[in-house]
């Protein structure tokens, strides 16, 4: 008895949890203030089966990580970063997904002025990267992060073009002649055999 017992209250518990999450998802005029107040409390518990329960912080436009590079008399050039920018607003996303491309995609994620970690690093790589490729690499990097915005689906259904306007956010900058960087382009220069 005792067993059995056991048995449908445990049925009945799983039954009332389902019943918490499955119900407030449910669409129609079925609801009455009862039942919205129960459903303003599961959504207080975070019981809701939403899809943003799978995706709660989705992107929501297509950054691109735009890098010139300053040279000690004041040039500034414009590096292959802006490449990807310039080709990629009409495609679904301007990269071959080699892993450059992807470290490049997630350092332009981030909005944070200033350090960032992913920015740093990848900015570095750049560094060492146009050291190896030029006698007169830039001695200061700038970098923007350039977006637009996805424009929400109604609106696009309206007409609207479906990617809002570029704003351009500059972000850090990173001096290559940091001793840390400067060390990375010296290894890079003995691992290629330059000796500078």
């Amino acid at each position: 008895m005792a067993a059995a017992l056991k048995r449908t209250l445990e049925a009945l518990w799983v039954l009332l949890l389902a019943a918490l999450i499955v119900v407030p998802a449910l669409p129609g005029d079925w609801q009455t203030e009862v039942t919205r107040a129960a459903i303003a409390q599961t959504k207080r518990l975070s019981l809701s089966q939403r899809w943003t329960m799978y995706a709660p912080n989705p992107q929501r436009g297509m950054p691109y990580l735009s890098v010139r590079g300053r040279h000690l008399d004041g040039r500034e050039v414009s590096l292959e970063e802006d490449d990807a920018i310039a080709a990629g607003w009409d495609t679904k996303w301007a990269w071959d997904k080699r892993r450059v491309d992807i470290w490049r995609a997630y350092a332009a994620m981030s909005k944070k002025t200033g350090s960032d970690r992913r920015r740093t690093w990848y900015a570095r790589s750049v560094c060492v990267r146009e050291a190896r490729r030029s006698d007169d690499p830039p001695r200061l990097l700038l970098l923007d992060r350039v977006s637009r915005s996805f424009t929400h689906p109604d609106k696009v259904r309206a007409g609207a073009p479906d990617l809002g306007p570029v704003t351009r956010k500059p972000v850090q900058k990173i001096d290559c002649g940091f001793p840390a960087i400067r060390a990375m382009i010296d290894e890079d220069r003995e691992r290629h055999g330059e000796r500078g």
